[in-house]
């Protein structure tokens, strides 16, 4: 099958997103956050104390399972295998984060934060470091903030914050930003990739959509990652 390059596919998920429960869960999986603070003028409409934590967590032994449906060309959604995403070691330039889908071990992504943004790249185990990079949140988190996303051949990425919204996904309800990647391809058309990030948890919910080219046809996928169960394991 002939696919555009620039067309993403679920892949991206191992790139970009961490993030979790049910209340019940919420005081094991939580965690402190020394980043950037914000102004009463940012959040006036928002519960302060909750915004103002921790999006993206990444305390080592602390892990996501997310419940996957994948749909194709319109057709009704299909259940597909959890995938897993693990924080697994520190090294000097970030932490390394693993994925499982199903039983597949996908490549891993380096995680660097800091007090104004989360970058993702993919990590090498050995040889010269990946070049390719992406900034998934800026900080401080605001609706109406936007910024480039990745460098893609025969198309552009802009990431913008959405909102401030509750979600519903197995592991409960939560008040999640809710991140969009737009991208937009040079022959036409363009895709909607959707992140909701709980703070003190992490990534809840992705929608990842793709359009791929074969046979001079356009085929639209969706995945959808639903976050089920999160656990920490002292390190």
């Amino acid at each position: 099958m002939k696919r555009s390059i620039a067309h993403i596919t679920a892949s991206s998920l191992a790139i970009a997103s961490l993030a979790i429960v049910a209340p019940s869960l919420l005081a094991g999986c939580g965690s402190s956050w020394a980043g950037p603070s914000f102004t009463p003028s940012v959040l006036e409409t928002l519960d302060l104390p909750s915004a103002m934590a921790d999006p993206y967590p990444l305390d080592l032994g602390r892990t996501w399972v997310y419940h996957s449906l994948d749909q194709n060309d319109g057709q009704a959604p299909q259940v597909a295998p959890d995938q897993k995403f693990w924080v697994a070691q520190q090294v000097s330039s970030g932490v390394v984060i693993r994925r499982s889908y199903g039983s597949w071990e996908a490549p891993a992504t380096l995680a660097r934060k800091t007090a104004e943004s989360v970058v993702l790249s993919r990590y090498v185990d050995s040889g010269p470091p990946a070049t390719d990079s992406i900034t998934i949140l800026r900080f401080p988190l605001m609706v109406g903030a936007a910024w480039p996303g990745r460098q893609l051949v025969g198309a552009t990425e802009r990431i913008e914050v959405a909102g401030f919204e509750s979600v519903d996904v197995p592991a409960g309800r939560f008040e999640a930003w809710h991140v969009q990647h737009h991208l937009t391809y040079a022959a036409g058309g363009g895709d909607t990739l959707d992140y909701w990030y709980a703070p003190g948890v992490g990534m809840v919910e992705a929608i990842e959509r793709a359009t791929m080219l074969s046979g001079g046809q356009a085929h639209h996928y969706q995945v959808t990652a639903s976050l089920a169960t999160c656990s920490v394991t002292p390190s």
